[in-house]
């Protein structure tokens, strides 16, 4: 399962906005069904690479980190996220997911590997 949340920041906020996730980081690594979490910068736009194990792990980081977010959504807004993964555990994530529409993305991935 992967998470690919993309945050716009206001230029003055990205040193907080980036020490917050920073602080998801150090949160998602503790995970043990966290297998990345990454963070890029372009500009004024935060984007995340996470990648989970099964819509569980999905579960549990979004209520390890839900302060953080909250946090978060207070400076910068969610331009998009877009998760990705199999179809039984993207039904499993609807609930969980509603609060992010309408900039939430579902994908059923259909084929691929993973080294």
């Amino acid at each position: 399962m992967s998470l690919l949340p993309i945050w716009n920041v206001a230029e003055e906020k990205l040193e907080e906005a980036t020490s917050l996730v920073g602080q998801a980081v150090e949160i998602a690594g503790g995970e043990p069904e966290c297998l990345d979490f990454t963070l890029a910068i372009n500009g004024n736009k935060l984007f995340l690479r996470e990648l989970f194990t099964d819509a569980a792990a999905v579960e549990f980081h979004l209520k390890c980190v839900s302060s953080v977010v909250a946090s978060l959504r207070s400076i910068a807004s969610l331009d998009s996220i877009i998760v990705m993964g199999p179809q039984d555990q993207l039904d499993l994530l609807k609930e969980t997911l509603a609060p992010f529409k309408p900039v939430l993305t579902l994908f059923s991935t259909q084929n691929g590997f993973r080294r």
